[in-house]
């Protein structure tokens, strides 16, 4: 956003296995200055991805959430000490209510 109030879009989720859709958190800025988070769908099992991007609009993927790990993240990444970061799971392996990646 600019100091005007103009908004940008810096990505639009296609969904899929190489993209996220529905992305339902806030990003988390990180120390290396990108913006991080997850989104509730989209990756390899369409379960949910966590992805960095940057302010320039540039996106990857940098996790995708299968059933025996967890599913359909619903919070974003927090920040936590240097080189790890967590996220909130809906859906984690079977018999519980969910989890924390770390």
């Amino acid at each position: 956003m600019t100091t005007r109030g103009a908004v940008s879009i810096l990505h639009s989720f296609q969904g899929g296995s190489s993209d996220g859709a529905t992305p339902a958190s806030g990003l988390v800025q990180g120390t290396d200055g990108n913006l991080y988070g997850s989104t509730v769908y989209g990756g390899s099992e369409n379960m949910g991805t966590l992805f960095k991007i940057t302010t320039t609009g540039s996106c990857s993927m940098l996790y995708s959430f299968v059933s025996s790990v967890g599913t359909y993240p619903q919070a974003g990444s927090r920040k936590t000490p240097p080189g790890s970061s967590t996220a909130l799971r809906k859906r984690a392996v079977p018999a519980t209510r969910g989890a924390f990646l770390v």
